[in-house]
Order: structure tokens, then C-alpha cells, then sequence
């Protein structure tokens, strides 16, 4: 491994109200990405119809809120986040990837998917 190199942890969460349906995430435990490379950094849902929302947790630290996603029209980065940060879908594979470009040290982190499904009934 180089100096170069980052490593970032990728951890999934699942969050709001369940339905009966059952869902599950799926994001691969780490990712490797070059100094100044571009992150893409995976959450595949076994439903397209979610909001889904990352988080960057660093020891020491409280948790950040990265970026929301629900639809090309309705997205956008949190506090503090700059505009390397973005989430890119792919519907047909129902996988969202937060996108971090030109990445830094600053970047070494945990990241979180995060999902909130609404119930029609409540």
C-alpha cells in the first residue's frame, strides 16, 4: 500500500418505519481509492422506492450527514460538505453510489447508507 492510498469503510444502516416487506441493503465492507482519485462508494436496496441517505462517521467524532437522495429533482449534500460529494442512481440495479471526487485524507472515514421508507398508512 502506498501512502497515496485511502482506505474508506462502508457500513450499511437501515432506518425509518418497515413495512411487512422485508429490506435489506447490501454495500461491500471497504474501498481503496487513490489520492485525489474518485470514491464510489455503493448501496444496492432490493427496492427503488426509498430515500436514502448517507453518513460519515470518524473515531472521536459525532456522526455527519453527507447526502440525501430521492430522486434527481429531490437531493443534495449536508452542511459542510462540498460539491466533490455526490449520489448518482441506477435503476435498473436499484444501487445508489456516493460519489466523492478528488479524494483527500480529510475523506478516511466510515460511511453509512441509510434508508427511510415511507408507509402509505401512516
Amino acid at each position: 500500500m502506498y501512502w497515496t492510498d485511502l482506505l474508506i469503510a462502508l457500513l450499511c444502516l437501515s432506518t425509518g418505519p418497515l413495512l411487512a416487506q422485508e429490506y435489506t441493503l447490501q454495500q461491500p465492507t471497504s474501498e481503496l481509492v487513490a489520492l485525489r482519485g474518485t470514491a464510489r462508494l455503493p448501496c444496492t436496496l432490493n427496492t427503488g422506492i426509498a430515500k436514502v441517505y448517507w453518513y460519515q462517521f470518524k473515531d472521536g467524532s459525532t456522526p455527519r450527514f453527507v447526502y440525501q437522495f430521492r430522486s434527481p429533482q429531490d437531493q443534495g449534500a449536508g452542511p459542510g460538505f462540498s460539491s466533490r460529494f455526490s449520489v448518482t442512481h441506477n435503476s435498473a440495479s436499484n444501487t445508489w453510489h456516493l460519489v466523492i471526487e478528488e479524494a483527500d485524507f480529510e475523506d478516511a472515514a466510515d460511511y453509512y447508507c441509510s434508508i427511510y421508507i415511507k408507509n402509505a398508512d401512516t
